[in-house]
């Protein structure tokens, strides 16, 4: 596991935002979805339910693909909504790049 996540991260797309950063590689042919948060984002609980929210609204976009989420302290700071606009701009830059 540490592996393809290390290959991702050195061979992957990177799209950095305010309040995270994606690395992306299309060698799959479905949707895996991983995740580096570190404890200084919230309780536990927050941690998930943020993963959660990212994974529910990808997998709903996104059909195939390697991604890794590497969320930044900011996240923590904001609401879903705001959440929500950053991934939609991410998914238009990533079908710009014929992804």
């Amino acid at each position: 596991m540490k592996k393809r996540i290390q290959q991702i991260i050195k061979n992957g797309k990177k799209i950095e935002t305010e309040y995270f950063i994606l690395y992306s590689c299309l060698s799959f042919p479905f949707c895996k979805i991983g995740f580096i948060v570190g404890k200084k984002i919230g309780k536990s609980t927050y941690r998930n339910y943020i993963k959660r929210v990212i994974r529910n609204l990808w997998k709903q976009k996104v059909k195939k693909g390697n991604f890794i989420f590497i969320l930044k302290e900011t996240i923590s700071e904001i609401p879903k909504e705001k959440i929500f606009i950053q991934l939609k701009k991410i998914l238009d830059e990533i079908k710009c790049q014929n992804y």
